[in-house]
């Protein structure tokens, strides 16, 4: 699934591969933001083994990753524009995982820790990232600057860290330690932002927030023991954060429940529901008590500090 910065949204479909069963073609669902039908818009596709990272700029510009029936060996980028469907053969070595466009023209692919582009003469190898076995692509701002977080080979004492792109090359601006695990990173802008994730020790466990202020990242108190697996922005004053039964919501004014959260909880509702662990549930983030701060400009481990507070400029 992918959503177009116009709010028109595209599912893919494909059937998987039986030995003796009758072949079927994939297609791809589009939903357009401005007429809302139910059935959606289907567009038929080549007849594929596996399709992956879906992609678009609109609902007349969708790119996907497959195997195709006519080569069920190779892995191919699909292209559809104009009505017809194109395809380029993917340089990746395993095949594209995730395809990200910031405008018609200008995508990026990524195949493990590889960092592909799109350009006139098809998909190119641009860059990689070093020191990590894996790469999750979790903020996309520009082609200059993209955050993801990298995981290191296994017993690697430095554990995951989080990695800015600034056009050229990666680099590691941050690291909490080898208990740690980061799931995701969203920042406002270069120098603010949160991450989220998962400390365990032996019996010691739970989940962690950071907040990158200024710069320097810090750990806040975090009001849940599940792991947090994914955070995202509404305003620099206010972020959504996930975890495996309940919605933590930041904020400025943290007595005013913002008119979103129904909906937002409807939403999460509807994906994953209540479970044993008790019924969805909100919360807010809880300022950390003062504490030694990070070493500034240098990857380290983050501390509770009260940078983590609400007094944010309105």
């Amino acid at each position: 699934m992918d959503v177009a910065a116009n709010g028109d949204a595209a599912f893919g479909h494909y059937y998987p591969e039986y030995l003796d069963g009758p072949r079927y073609p994939a297609y791809v669902t589009i939903y357009s933001a401005s007429n809302i039908n139910p059935g959606g818009r289907k567009i038929e596709a080549p007849h594929m083994r596996e399709m992956r990272a879906l992609a678009m700029t609109s609902a007349d510009d969708i790119w996907f990753v497959g195997r195709p029936d006519f080569d069920p060996y190779s892995y191919y980028i699909f292209n559809y524009q104009g009505g017809e469907w194109s395809w380029y053969e993917d340089p990746g070595r395993y095949g594209m995982d995730l395809l990200y466009f910031f405008s018609p023209g200008e995508g990026l692919g990524f195949d493990g820790t590889d960092m592909y582009r799109l350009t006139p003469d098809g998909w190119r190898y641009w860059t990689s990232v070093p020191d990590v076995v894996s790469l999750k692509p979790c903020d996309f701002k520009s082609p200059t600057e993209i955050w993801a977080v990298g995981y290191p080979r296994v017993n690697d004492s430095r554990g995951s860290r989080v990695l800015r792109f600034d056009g050229t090359s990666w680099r590691e601006v941050f690291r909490p330690g080898y208990h740690y695990a980061i799931h995701d990173v969203a920042m406002w802008d270069g120098d603010n932002g949160w991450a989220v994730g998962y400390y365990r020790k032996g019996k010691d466990y739970g989940g962690r927030l950071w907040r990158c202020r200024e710069g320097t990242w810090h750990e806040c108190a975090c009001p849940v023991r599940y792991a947090l697996g994914n955070i995202e922005f509404v305003s620099p004053v206010e972020a959504w954060a996930l975890t495996y039964n309940k919605i933590l919501h930041y904020t400025t004014k943290p007595n005013i429940a913002p008119a979103s959260l129904g909906r937002v909880k409807a939403l999460y509702a509807a994906g994953r529901g209540s479970d044993s662990k008790g019924p969805l549930t909100d919360a807010y983030l809880v300022p950390a008590a003062p504490g030694p701060t990070n070493a500034s400009g240098t990857p380290t481990s983050g501390s509770h500090s009260p940078e983590c507070s609400t007094d944010d400029a309105e």
